[in-house]
């Protein structure tokens, strides 16, 4: 699989295969977080219960879509994120923590 390029002042949806052993269906799904992390940025994490993550059960994916501030935000270089979920019967699931290339932009104008 090709590594995921985050282009600054774009907003990219992010969808995150969820671990083999999670169930994500509404009514098992307590909480997730999926927080991303750059140099000399304060780690940003979206939350399941602030609406800012969609859950597919199908598909088993939680996706999210990064606004054009928050990419702005990130230096141009490298970045990581991870998942981490909490289910009703109190499981705690924590995924690997994937790498992703941060594109540079000319214009920082937010548009």
């Amino acid at each position: 699989m090709a590594r995921m390029l985050i282009r600054r002042g774009s907003t990219p949806e992010i969808r995150i295969v969820v671990p083999e052993d999670a169930c994500i269906l509404d009514q098992d799904l307590y909480e997730a977080l999926v927080t991303f992390k750059c140099s000399g940025m304060v780690p940003l994490t979206k939350k399941y219960t602030d609406g800012d993550l969609e859950a597919d059960a199908t598909t088993k994916t939680l996706s999210c879509r990064l606004s054009q501030e928050e990419t702005l935000a990130m230096k141009a270089s490298t970045g990581a994120v991870q998942l981490k979920i909490l289910t009703i019967q109190d499981h705690a699931l924590v995924s690997e923590i994937e790498t992703f290339d941060i594109g540079p932009v000319l214009n920082e104008e937010v548009m």
